[in-house]
């Protein structure tokens, strides 16, 4: 669904319930601080619209919900004419990457009330209070740290953290500092894991990120993580004994079954265990653990880049930062390249980006990771 800026201009603060609103008409006189006049609502328990409402706010309530002519309002209530536009409730980004303050208005526009930005700086920090005090418009935000990761880091600008020891240096340090979760990423090896799980722990501090490449999925569950991003963790879960995936973000080993599988050579259920996927979503769900799949992130990792181009003219586009447009094009994308990792765990990366035919074969890793969400959410699991 394409996004425009008028339909959702009148966002409101996060934590609004319009359940709170239900009951009689209101045909007395209803004092709020402003109240939403004639305006279209959106529905979100029924998907519907409630055309030409009235909505009243007080303070960071709302106090009525109800067709406009069924509702008198006291003099000293802000009007606002919604007639034409929409209203709905205050939407949520739960992986966000927020680089400097002329962003934050930017989610405001688009209807985003809360982020949860997920590699902080100290500008970040100072951003965040910022918001809070009224003095920056934008969505509420919490945000980690920098990410902690081992040897060879993912990204440069990253915690590279060698030693148990000098994760538990950091993790202590950026919760004195203020951020509200610990970031964890690929490299970490499981004694470095379970130090940061329990210094996070005994600070009250959730840890959350990727599932690191040498934690099994179980013991990543069982350990107290707040939220798992990316689904990363299950894919290798959930395959076949004996299929190897390779190591990196597109690794040759993964090309080819993708390849084999839309070929008609491979059979997909010789590649993902179903049986498998239902014991992890069930124990994911039973540990409680959050999962922030990002499809959107998954899907466009697909888009070649002559889609990625007629995107990129859309009007909207004028609100994003040059160089994040700049980031979504194949040349300045690690993960679009065909990528492995060799035996010592260093970037071999292939320069040359992956031609449009391997990008439409990967669709069968895309369609694994619907079923995965799937699966989560029968078993019961947060999403």
């Amino acid at each position: 669904m394409e996004l425009h800026l008028k339909h959702v201009v009148l966002a409101l603060f996060i934590g609004i319930a319009l359940e709170s609103c239900e009951g009689d008409p209101y045909r007395e006189s209803l004092a709020g601080d402003y109240a939403f006049v004639g305006v279209d609502v959106v529905a979100v328990d029924s998907g519907g619209i409630l055309p030409a409402q009235t909505v009243v706010v007080k303070g960071s309530q709302i106090i009525a919900l109800a067709p406009s002519d069924a509702v008198e309002l006291s003099a000293d209530t802000r009007v606002i004419d919604g007639r034409g536009l929409h209203l709905a409730p205050g939407l949520a980004d739960m992986h966000v990457h927020i680089q400097d303050d002329l962003e934050p208005p930017i989610y405001v526009a688009y209807g985003i009330t809360t982020v949860r930005n997920l590699w902080g700086e100290a500008i970040t920090l100072a951003m965040r209070e910022r918001i809070r005090r009224g003095e920056l418009l934008g969505p509420d935000m919490t945000t980690t740290g920098r990410i902690l990761d081992a040897p060879p880091r993912m990204w440069d600008g990253s915690e590279e953290v060698a030693t148990p020891e000098a994760a538990v240096s950091v993790v202590k340090q950026q919760i004195a500092d203020g951020y509200d979760y610990i970031k964890i990423y690929n490299n970490l090896s499981p004694e470095t894991f379970d130090a940061i799980a329990a210094v996070a722990h005994e600070a009250g501090v959730p840890f959350i990120g990727h599932v690191p490449l040498a934690v099994s999925m179980e013991h990543a569950l069982r350990s107290g993580m707040s939220s798992i991003e990316h689904l990363t963790g299950f894919m290798k879960t959930v395959t076949v004994e004996g299929v190897n995936l390779g190591r990196g973000f597109r690794p040759p080993e993964m090309l080819e079954i993708a390849r084999q599988v839309n070929a008609g050579e491979l059979p997909k259920d010789q590649v993902f265990d179903a049986g498998k996927l239902r014991q992890i979503a069930l124990l994911t769900a039973e540990q409680g653990v959050w999962n922030v799949p990002t499809l959107i992130i998954r899907k466009n990792l697909l888009l070649t880049d002559a889609v990625i181009q007629r995107k990129s003219r859309r009007p909207e586009m004028a609100y994003m930062a040059p160089m994040i447009r700049l980031s979504w094009l194949s040349t300045n994308q690690p993960w679009r390249s065909a990528n492995a990792l060799d035996e010592e765990g260093e970037s071999a990366a292939v320069a040359n980006a992956l031609p449009d035919d391997e990008l439409g074969d990967m669709q069968v890793f895309f369609d694994e990771y619907l079923a995965q969400v799937l699966a989560l959410h029968q078993a019961g699991a947060k999403i």
